[in-house]
C-alpha cells in the first residue's frame, strides 16, 4: 500500500514536469557553460554578469517598483535579458530598456503582473518563450518591425492586454502565444506568418479571421474558444485543420472548407451552435468519422439535420452527411457570399460601406475592360476552385484587405 502511494507521488510530479513550461530547464546550456566562468556584480535593485564582450541583467530585486536599465555597466554593453531575470517580480510597475539590448531570454518577465506597459527594444528579432506569460495587467506592447518569431506562451494569460501590433514580418508564432488575451480585440495574423502553433490564439476575441496564405496546416485548438468569431477565410494553401482547432467558437455561423484541405480532424468545428453552412470543396477530404467534427452532436442524430453541408455528389462529405444525418446539398445549392454590410449602427460605419462600395462598384468594368472571366484559376472552366477564390475574395474585401477585384487578382498573381 505505502508503495503504491509512493509510486502515485512520482507519477504525478513526472506529469507536473512534463506539462509545466514555466521552468529553469530551459536554460541554453551555452548560458550556463557561460556564466561558470563570468563575474556577478550587483547595482542597485538589478544583478548583472558581465562577459567578455557584454553584460547582461541576471536578477532583479523582487521588491523593484521601477528600474531603467542602462546601456552600459562597468564599460560593457548591456545586451541581454537573462533567463528569468524579473521573474515573479510583481509590484514592479514599469521597466525601460536601452536600445543595446538584443535579447530577451526565456521567462524573463513572466508574473510581473503590476506592468501595464511595455517597449520592446528595436533590433529585437525574438520574443522569446514565457516572455510576459501571467503579466495580467499589461495592456500595451510595442513590438518592432525587428522581430521575426513570437515564441511559446509568450503572451499566455495577459487578459487585460488591448494594444499590440504584430509586424509584418513575423513568421512563426509558437503554440498558446497568445492564449487567454481575450481583451486583444485588434488582433490580426500578418501574411508573413507561415506557422501557427497549438493553442495559439486560444480565447482571443476575433470577430472575423482572414487565415495567412502561407499556413499549411491550422493547428489543434489554434483558435478554440474564440467566441466572438462569425467568420473565417481559410486560404488554398491549408492542406490539413487538427483536432479542436475552432472548438468552442460559439458564434461561427458558417464556413468554406477549400479544395486543397485533404484532412479535418476530430471536433475540429465541435460546440459551434450557430454553425448552419459548412461548403466543402474537396470531395475526397476526410473527415474524422464523429457527428462531433462538424459541430454536430452523436447523442441526437436529428438535432443534426439543422447544419447543412455542400459539397460535391457524391463525395466523403455526403456519405459523413447521410450517416449523422446532416442535410446534404450539392455545391451548386451553395450560399453565395455576402459582399458588403446590408446596415450600419454608426455615421462611420455607413461612410465605410459606401466607400466599399464606390471600390468594387468598378469591378464588372475592370473585368470586362481587360477581359477577366470568373475563372480565376484558369483552367477553362469556372468550377470549385474558382468559387472558393471568389469566397476569399469576399472575406478579405470584407475584412479591408483588398479593396476591390483589381487589388485582390494582382495580390494573388491570378
Amino acid at each position: 500500500m505505502k508503495f503504491k502511494k509512493i509510486l502515485s507521488v512520482v507519477s504525478a510530479l513526472c506529469m507536473m514536469c512534463t506539462v509545466m513550461p514555466f521552468t529553469e530547464q530551459n536554460i541554453p546550456e551555452q548560458a550556463v557553460l557561460s556564466a561558470s566562468a563570468a563575474e556577478t556584480i550587483t547595482e542597485g535593485t538589478l544583478t548583472y554578469t558581465k562577459y567578455d564582450t557584454y553584460a547582461a541583467v541576471s536578477k532583479c530585486n523582487t521588491l523593484a517598483l521601477e528600474v531603467n536599465v542602462p546601456a552600459e555597466i562597468d564599460g560593457l554593453p548591456v545586451t541581454e535579458i537573462a533567463d528569468n531575470a524579473f521573474w515573479n517580480c510583481s509590484i514592479l510597475k514599469a521597466v525601460t530598456l536601452p536600445d543595446s539590448i538584443t535579447k530577451i531570454n526565456t521567462g524573463a518577465f513572466h508574473g510581473c503582473s503590476s506592468l501595464t506597459s511595455f517597449v520592446v527594444p528595436d533590433g529585437l528579432t525574438e520574443i522569446a518563450f514565457n516572455t510576459f506569460s501571467d503579466c495580467e495587467n499589461l495592456t500595451s506592447v510595442e513590438i518592432p518591425n525587428s522581430v521575426t518569431k513570437i515564441g511559446g506562451y509568450a503572451f499566455y494569460g495577459c487578459s487585460k492586454l488591448e494594444s499590440l501590433t504584430i509586424p509584418d514580418g513575423v513568421t512563426e508564432i509558437g503554440s498558446s502565444a497568445f492564449n487567454g488575451c481575450t481583451s486583444w480585440n485588434s488582433a490580426k495574423i500578418p501574411n508573413s506568418v507561415t506557422t501557427i502553433g497549438e493553442d495559439a490564439f486560444c480565447g482571443c476575441p476575433f470577430t472575423s479571421l482572414v487565415i495567412p496564405e502561407n499556413i499549411t496546416c491550422i493547428n489543434r485548438h489554434a483558435f478554440s474558444y474564440c467566441t466572438e468569431l462569425t467568420s473565417v477565410s481559410i486560404p488554398n494553401t491549408v492542406t490539413e485543420i487538427k483536432g479542436y482547432a475552432f472548438y468552442g467558437c460559439s458564434k461561427l455561423e458558417s464556413i468554406v472548407i477549400p479544395e486543397s484541405v485533404k484532412s479535418i480532424e476530430s471536433d475540429a468545428f465541435n460546440i459551434c451552435p450557430e454553425l448552419k453552412s459548412i461548403t466543402i470543396l474537396n470531395p475526397y477530404c476526410e473527415i474524422y468519422d464523429s457527428a462531433d467534427t462538424l459541430g454536430g452532436t452523436r447523442y441526437s442524430l436529428e438535432e443534426n439535420a439543422a447544419i447543412t453541408i455542400y459539397s460535391e455528389d457524391p463525395s466523403i462529405a455526403q456519405g459523413y452527411a447521410e450517416k449523422y444525418n446532416f442535410t446534404f446539398k450539392p455545391l451548386s445549392e451553395a450560399p453565395e457570399p455576402a459582399t458588403e454590410e446590408t446596415e450600419t449602427e454608426t455615421e462611420t460605419e455607413t461612410e465605410t460601406v459606401t466607400d466599399t462600395q464606390s471600390e468594387t462598384s468598378e469591378d464588372i468594368p475592370y473585368m470586362i475592360e481587360n477581359k477577366i472571366t470568373l475563372d480565376f484559376t484558369k483552367d477553362g472552366t469556372v468550377d470549385a476552385s474558382d468559387a472558393a477564390m471568389l469566397l476569399i475574395y469576399s472575406a478579405e474585401l470584407g475584412a479591408g484587405n483588398v479593396k476591390n477585384i483589381k487589388e485582390f487578382i494582382e495580390k494573388h498573381d491570378l
